[in-house]
């Protein structure tokens, strides 16, 4: 059962991973595509995704993780 469940969380959290690379290497542009936001918001937004990813996949504090991951798909 633990093999199932370090695969899911490689997984799931790869997932986030991948995406909050591509939001930090394009920040610029998404706050291009946004006019009305601020950069700050972004950023804020890139290291929820990227810290709760992190998390998740290691499995340290992946409770916390999991929180700021929902946290960013709800206010998204």
């Amino acid at each position: 059962m633990n093999i199932i469940h370090l695969v899911g969380r490689i997984l799931i959290g790869g997932v986030f991973l991948m995406f909050g690379m591509q939001h930090f290497m394009n920040i610029d542009a998404m706050v291009a595509m946004t006019p009305g936001q601020s950069a700050a918001l972004f950023w804020i937004a890139t290291m929820f995704i990227l810290v709760g990813g992190m998390s998740v996949v290691a499995g340290y504090k992946a409770r916390i993780g999991a929180g700021l991951l929902l946290v960013f798909l709800l206010v998204a």
